[in-house]
């Protein structure tokens, strides 16, 4: 992280999208530099059984602009509802 040159990339913003081993890197760049980060499917998954969910949200979020309701397919709703918060930047 400490050889990222975080002016070239807020200079240059990219959707930048993943989770597990990627979310330190995304949490960083937010954290550097402001920039909103994704926390969520990869390209790699496209090619998965359920790709064309994923694309289809991929696609609702990036390309249409439309954030904040994503497909369930065949996933459980733990507990349905709305919630509300604020991203506090730190340095």
């Amino acid at each position: 992280m400490d050889l990222l040159d975080y002016n070239v990339i807020k200079r240059n913003p990219k959707i930048i999208t993943g989770y597990s081993d990627i979310t330190v890197l995304l949490q960083t760049i937010y954290k550097e530099t402001g920039l909103i980060t994704f926390h969520g499917e990869s390209f790699i998954h496209f090619g998965e059984n359920d790709a064309e969910e994923k694309y289809k949200e991929f696609e609702s979020a990036f390309v249409n602009k439309k954030i904040g309701k994503f497909l369930t397919g065949d996933k459980k709703v733990i507990r349905s509802g709305n919630v509300e918060g604020r991203c506090q930047k730190t340095k």
